[in-house]
């Protein structure tokens, strides 16, 4: 090889690591910041929704109307918060429980 063509291949040569050692470096410091965005998005994470909001007892569910439309039937939990059938006459304050399961409660 001729000694000039001979500098090309080499400065050529220290081009392409000089860009691989720039990617390398940009690559490095991507990859800082996205750990440190990460501390920094887990840190002000929202409060955890306690167990018996998600997987507790509603307050009513499973509304029904009777045929004859005088009485609303729906399930509900008891003092104990066990899922009962509770009934009432439509348009009065006359709720009441008729069932009386002690532990599973109502779920259908």
């Amino acid at each position: 090889m001729i000694p000039t063509q001979l500098d090309n291949v080499v400065q050529a040569a220290t081009l392409r690591a000089g860009k691989a050692t720039h990617m390398k470096t940009i690559l490095l410091i991507t990859i800082v910041l996205s750990l440190v965005l990460t501390a920094t998005v887990q840190g002000e994470l929202p409060p955890l929704i306690s167990r018996d909001i998600l997987f507790g007892n509603p307050e009513r569910t499973s509304p029904a109307l009777s045929p004859d439309g005088k009485r609303l039937a729906w399930l509900a939990p008891d003092t104990n918060n066990v899922l009962q059938v509770w009934v009432k006459t439509v348009g009065k304050d006359d709720d009441k429980i008729i069932t009386a399961d002690k532990k599973r409660g109502i779920r259908q």
